[in-house]
């Protein structure tokens, strides 16, 4: 892992030219072992905490992945997956708004061709049930609507994280990765486990039943695939929104999770799509499409920077 740490951090850096050695004497010829040097303190900082100017953008973007993250967990507790997963995909609305306020990027009207073309996917993949009034009444209401605001929060957060990616893209993805992860573990999480042990008695009994349920063997494979693919699937978003041009489009892509999700659904499930799924998928595929066929936007300056 160092190796590669170390790979990364001098593909990204320009060396300097060599000085000339020194006629004075051999022990002062400094001498250049090329991609075999050790990297400096200085070096793995770079690769682990981002430069300095770039931190705020990191600890930005590493509150609100957590935040994502929480509300997320929330929302599918409280309310099912399809809804869920329907509403949560509405962050390249975000994205889009973000992007213009602090990237100056130009949203034009291709974008809400393919965003509506998304939607009507979305809602025909999924066929909520939040759009059946039976849905809002009864004893789950309560449940229901939390379930609803917290995919909605997680929405919102999703949509901002591109901007600062895109706003932190001279930061190496190790160290994105890195910061996110680091704050989540040692500060955001136990802050937070904190906040719930103070205002909820039953929280370490919640907990104590939650360590349990992990000591069958199934449950500990499952942590550690669902830890190694998100952490892949993190590395390779990150490297995308920091080669795009235009965060709103690539947030757009982001929904060909759903008929990819289907397709797994089938091949390890054996449950098929009905037809209103199928012309679903299609919608939202084909608008993907399109929105890497267009022309890329156009910035609104030419130079813009972040207030």
């Amino acid at each position: 892992a160092a190796a590669a740490y170390y790979r990364q951090l001098k593909r990204r850096t320009v060396r300097p030219p060599s000085p000339p050695p020194s006629p004075v004497s051999d022990d002062s010829v400094l001498i250049d072992f090329g991609d075999g040097d050790a990297p400096t303190p200085s070096e793995w900082t770079q690769l682990l905490f981002g430069a300095p100017s770039l931190r705020g953008w990191l600890f930005l973007r590493s509150a609100l992945y957590w935040g994502f993250m929480l509300f997320w967990w929330v929302a599918l507790a409280r309310m099912p997956l399809g809804d869920a997963t329907t509403i949560v995909y509405v962050c390249p609305v975000f994205t889009a708004a973000f992007a213009w306020r602090f990237l100056g990027e130009s949203v034009g009207a291709i974008f809400a061709v393919v965003f509506a073309l998304d939607a009507a996917g979305v809602l025909l993949i999924t066929q909520p049930s939040f759009a059946s009034v039976a849905t809002l009444t009864g004893h789950a209401s309560t449940s229901y609507a939390v379930g609803v605001a917290a995919s909605l929060a997680s929405a919102v957060l999703a949509g901002a994280m591109p901007v600062c990616t895109r706003r932190s893209k001279a930061a190496s993805w190790t160290a994105v990765n890195h910061v996110s992860a680091a704050l989540s573990s040692f500060v955001f999480t136990p802050l937070a486990i904190a906040v719930w042990w103070a205002t909820d008695a039953d929280a370490p009994e919640q907990m104590k039943a939650g360590f349990e349920a992990l000591h069958q063997s199934d449950q500990w494979l499952l942590l550690l695939a669902a830890s190694v693919t998100g952490f892949i699937g993190l590395g390779l978003q990150t490297l995308g929104y920091q080669r795009v041009e235009s965060a709103s489009r690539a947030a757009v892509l982001s929904v060909l999770e759903i008929p990819f999700a289907y397709m797994l659904q089938g091949l390890l499930f054996h449950e098929g799509l009905e037809p209103l799924g199928i012309a679903g998928t299609a919608l939202v595929t084909g608008a993907s499409l399109l929105n890497l066929c267009v022309g890329r936007p156009r910035a609104r300056t030419k130079k813009r920077e972040c207030i």
